[in-house]
């Protein structure tokens, strides 16, 4: 049977010693329906300035939810940029919420990353996937699994700064990657490129494909 991973091989070559078997297809997306809306305040905060930086860590916060919302807050305010706070799994924060900063539960991503002049997320394989399918530079803040592998990928195609371990986070470190996404155009080139790359491919109808071969 074939072992179907629906990433692209512009992101991560396939190695050269794995069995005939295991394919590299692409990414398989599944788009945000045309009817979506986003919430007004949301689209007010994005009509009032600059594009702003995205950080979501999905399901990862859990416990450290506060201090990681506050690390971010501040690193968002020292680098001078605006950011919508995504929630995800964790909580958000409830009050005094600084002008710079949008927090909303959930927004799709093939809807807010066109928007967007960077993006911080926890390093998962369908969120960096998302992030370069848009063209936007990305940094991974990693709490473990596979992240530091997608994160390392990321700098290493010249898309983001180095990836940035939970542990190591701080305020001076995000605000550095923030500054990095916000104001070094060749970061927006290389996302640009990778995007392109990606454009190219058809992850779905290659798995289509394979499995039907299969049968």
């Amino acid at each position: 049977m074939p072992h179907l991973l629906g990433y692209s091989p512009a992101v991560l070559p396939r190695p050269r010693d794995w069995p005939a078997n295991v394919h590299v297809t692409g990414y398989w997306w599944l788009d945000t329906p045309p009817t979506y809306e986003p919430s007004p305040e949301l689209v007010r905060f994005l009509d009032a300035g600059d594009p702003p930086i995205g950080v979501g860590f999905s399901s990862q916060v859990g416990p450290y939810t506060a201090g990681v919302n506050a690390t971010v807050i501040e690193a968002a305010s020292r680098a001078g940029v605006r950011i919508v706070l995504i929630g995800g799994f964790g909580a958000l924060p409830a009050d005094g919420v600084p002008a710079h900063v949008c927090p909303v539960r959930t927004v799709p991503y093939d809807w807010l990353f066109p928007r967007l002049r960077g993006f911080a997320h926890q390093g998962g394989s369908g969120t960096v996937g998302s992030a370069l399918r848009f063209g936007v530079p990305n940094v991974a803040v990693t709490f473990g699994y596979d992240q530091p592998l997608w994160g390392e990928r990321l700098h290493a195609l010249g898309v983001g700064p180095a990836p940035i371990e939970l542990r190591r986070l701080t305020v001076d470190a995000l605000a550095a990657a923030f500054r990095a996404m916000a104001s070094q155009p060749e970061l927006r080139v290389r996302a640009v490129e990778v995007a392109r790359q990606i454009g190219q491919e058809d992850g779905i109808g290659e798995a289509v494909r394979l499995v039907v071969r299969s049968g």
